[in-house]
């Protein structure tokens, strides 16, 4: 069964990256390598990441049904498989939720409204992120997101 985890889900604006820094690398005769890294290296891997503007984050608490709408019209009722809040077989924290096709060979489909409008026209870069942990060894299928207007 694939399933989405919690805090997987983000959709949010791209900031631009840091300024690169220089590492030196030095090789010895028998190519043993030491690294030394230069004072702003070291800065820079210390550095708080870039806040960004999030259109949308889910943790799949307890309270998820209630911003997701099940997708029922494009199959039959017999052909669609419900969906299930759960860590999974393997997990960290049982309380670290997601959620999971139940059934084997059915259709599934789920949606949930962006937070706040994210306009393309503003010229900023939208990231996407989602996690999904396949269970079971399945022959077709997948996960996928599609963004829609």
């Amino acid at each position: 069964h694939s399933r989405a985890r919690g805090g997987g889900s983000f959709f949010q604006e791209k900031r631009p990256p840091p300024q690169p820094t220089t590492i030196f690398r030095n090789l010895s005769e028998k190519g043993e390598g030491t690294m030394k890294l230069t004072t702003a290296a070291i800065l820079s891997l210390a550095a708080v990441p870039a806040a960004a503007e999030v259109f949308f984050k889910e943790q799949f608490d307890d309270s998820w049904s209630d911003r997701w709408t099940v997708s029922s019209d494009w199959k039959s009722k017999s052909e669609m498989g419900e969906w299930k809040h759960t860590a999974g077989e393997w997990y960290g924290d049982e309380s670290d939720k997601g959620i999971q096709t139940s059934e084997d060979a059915k259709f599934y489909g789920i949606s949930a409204p962006l937070t706040k409008p994210f306009k393309s026209s503003d010229g900023k870069e939208l990231v996407i992120q989602l996690t999904v942990k396949h269970e079971q060894k399945i022959d077709c299928g997948g996960a996928y997101i599609k963004l829609l207007p």
